[in-house]
């Protein structure tokens, strides 16, 4: 968790599965090369920021100095971590409590970084401080991004 503060920025949350950032892929094109980024990955990104419009409002100032950003991924629950039968929907004992699934946490971050490059900052390399975690629940990606404190990095 990153140091509390007054915290006076943004919170928004993309509903649906989070997706990791993918590395850009290469595609023959006759006598040429060219670099793509996956349609997973460029669909997430544009989820990413059609939620921060609806949310935040087109009319959002950006960011121009340095940042603090908080990235919290959802993603539901196997099966097979519930009971069946009776037992049909209560968590097993042996259910983790932590989600070690994929997608990585880090790429998850990644993906949000760059869709917001531009529309909630100037550039992404003003985020000096970036926690992301995953959890299971509903699936869903809440971000918060605010202005970072004098001192705070």
């Amino acid at each position: 968790m990153i140091e509390e503060t007054t915290r006076k920025g943004i919170t928004f949350t993309v509903h649906g599965p989070p997706v990791a950032k993918q590395r850009a892929k290469a595609a023959r094109r006759g006598n040429y090369v060219t670099m793509y980024t996956p349609k997973e990955t460029v669909s997430f990104e544009n989820l990413v920021k059609l939620s921060f419009r609806q949310q935040i409002g087109a009319d959002f100032e950006m960011f121009t100095g340095p940042v603090l950003m908080e990235v919290k991924a959802y993603k539901l629950r196997p099966k097979g971590h519930y009971g069946t039968g009776r037992n049909a929907g209560v968590l097993k004992a042996s259910a983790p409590e932590h989600n070690i699934t994929k997608p990585d946490v880090s790429n998850v971050l990644k993906a949000c970084e760059d869709a917001l490059n531009g529309i909630a900052y100037t550039d992404d390399c003003h985020i000096i401080k970036a926690v992301s975690s995953k959890h299971y629940g509903t699936p869903r990606t809440e971000i918060e991004i605010w202005p970072a404190a004098r001192g705070q990095g």
